[in-house]
């Protein structure tokens, strides 16, 4: 059991929502107007992993735990989805990009509401499903293999106990259901 709890630790932090979207960014680079990409890295990737140091380097967050911890990166996230999204709309991005940063925002704030209404979804299914529906979508065959690593997110939020099915299920329905609603709208 031991050994699976460390695959199940390496699983989590090899899956992180930041680097499910460093992924989806480097995947969907062309997609981007100059310079957009490295500005999505910055709203979708940076932004959200310094919620992390923050945690770390401020004693009364850190005190408190993990649900802080999961708190401030909701909130450093959200921040980053709606401040790309701003940047994209504002600088004239892709309809592409607009997709991306609108899926983003619309779980970021699911899962900020159903954390306030005192029911959790994983935020680690949701950045993990959400890059999935972006390239199903968007017709890329990269999608197989998100749907894979998604199952492993589930296996890891399983074995590690930090997650029921159904909070996993919500937290993936997000993002899926965000790309679904977008998909008829903009294009």
């Amino acid at each position: 059991m031991a050994d699976n709890k460390k695959l199940a630790k390496v699983i989590r932090i090899a899956t992180l929502p930041p680097i499910m979207a460093t992924l989806l960014i480097l995947i969907l680079w062309n997609d981007y107007p100059p310079y957009h990409a490295p500005a999505a890295l910055f709203a979708l990737v940076i932004l959200p992993m310094l919620s992390y140091l923050v945690w770390k380097l401020v004693p009364s967050l850190y005190s408190k735990g993990r649900d802080s911890q999961r708190k401030l990166a909701v909130i450093f996230s959200v921040i980053g989805y709606i401040g790309g999204l701003l940047f994209c709309v504002f600088c004239n991005g892709s309809t592409e990009e607009l997709y991306i940063y609108l899926c983003y925002v619309f779980s970021g704030v699911m899962i900020a509401i159903s954390s306030v209404l005192g029911f959790k979804s994983s935020g680690h299914a949701a950045g993990s499903a959400g890059p999935v529906a972006v390239l199903v979508l968007c017709k890329s065959p990269w999608y197989i293999f998100g749907v894979v690593i998604l199952a492993l997110v589930f296996y890891s939020s399983r074995v590690l106990k930090r997650h029921t099915v159904q909070e996993l299920i919500l937290g993936s329905a997000y993002p899926v259901l965000a790309a679904i609603v977008l998909k008829f709208i903009l294009w």
